[in-house]
């Protein structure tokens, strides 16, 4: 049997906050501009949400308040 303690699962932890939806539509601006600017210069266009995931996990990793939760 294992000695070292189970982490207990959090109780209260806000999913939805101001910082996550500005960076929601930040992140949907840019990544839709880019979009429309590749659509019409290449005539083809791509899927952004892998890119915006990517993106989003990066300003948030390197952003100062971060929580003792990992990122998934």
């Amino acid at each position: 049997m294992d000695a070292s303690p189970s982490p207990t699962p959090p109780g209260n932890t806000r999913e939805l906050t101001v910082r996550v939806v500005i960076l929601g539509i930040l992140l949907s601006i840019v990544m839709g501009a880019a979009n429309v600017y590749g659509g019409l210069k290449a005539g083809m266009t791509v899927s952004a949400s892998i890119p915006a995931a990517v993106m989003a996990m990066l300003v948030f990793r390197i952003s100062p308040r971060t929580d003792c939760l990992p990122s998934l």
